[in-house]
């Protein structure tokens, strides 16, 4: 027996966030998970989405209600002043390019996202984040407001 203090504010325990992206993980979320967490993955939209749709799969064949898996990811981004070339299996880009990769989670039905800055320097991390938070959080805001 293990005790564990404090004890979790959420009812009836902590809602269960399983990583990984493979199938294996997959099966686990949808027998196990409160929401499906690939991390650090180099995966397209496309592929998460199609990962997700595997889990919702899992979790009817394994007799649980596929709308309590939520959906969440976690990606490295980067905050570059000009415009860069696209690649949908990265973040990173200006802020206009940003809000618009950042869309398409949206678009797949993404619950959570998560976003790493991996910028070596700290103060070069900072600026990132605080440009992040100026520039695009309004437009991820303004989303929210349009789902209410």
């Amino acid at each position: 027996d293990l005790a564990f203090f404090p004890k979790p504010i959420q009812q009836p325990r902590m809602p269960i966030w399983i990583g990984g992206e493979g199938r294996a993980a997959q099966k686990r979320t949808a027998q196990y998970g409160d929401a499906w967490f690939p991390y650090f993955v180099t995966i397209t939209p496309a592929e998460l989405r199609a990962g997700y749709d595997n889990v919702l799969r899992l979790a009817a064949e394994a007799g649980r209600d596929p709308a309590q898996v939520r959906f969440a990811c976690c990606r490295q981004i980067e905050v570059t002043r000009d415009p860069v070339p696209q690649d949908e299996s990265h973040l990173r880009g200006n802020p206009e390019q940003l809000v618009e990769a950042l869309s398409v989670y949206r678009d797949i039905g993404v619950d959570h996202l998560a976003l790493q800055f991996m910028v070596p320097r700290w103060p070069d991390r900072v600026e990132q984040i605080e440009r992040f938070a100026r520039e695009v959080m309004p437009h991820l805001r303004a989303w929210k407001e349009e789902n209410k």
